[in-house]
């Protein structure tokens, strides 16, 4: 087990974070601290790249940005979670 305690700011440290577990284990995002609760992962887009310019360049001087959006709620975050992710969260 490996849990990562640093925030995360890049694409690559995500990969790395993710690599420490096995390919089939299940993923699932955990929001709000302090009533936590636990969602799929739904879209990913990087802005500006996947953002509609209505036919025009995106501007090169915008910071690229991958966004990982919330899928579906699935409910309260099981205490176990709540236990791996810190004190934070519990």
């Amino acid at each position: 087990m490996s849990g990562s305690r640093s925030p995360i700011t890049t694409v690559g440290e995500l990969v790395a974070a993710l690599t420490a577990y096995p390919a089939e284990v299940a993923v699932r995002l955990a929001v709000a601290p302090g009533y936590p609760q636990a969602a799929t992962i739904g879209e990913i887009a990087c802005s500006p790249d996947d953002a509609d310019h209505d036919g025009r360049e995106p501007d090169p001087q915008v910071e690229r940005v991958v966004w990982i959006g919330e899928g579906a709620q699935i409910g309260y975050l099981p205490e176990i979670a709540r236990n791996a992710l810190g004190p934070n969260w519990t």
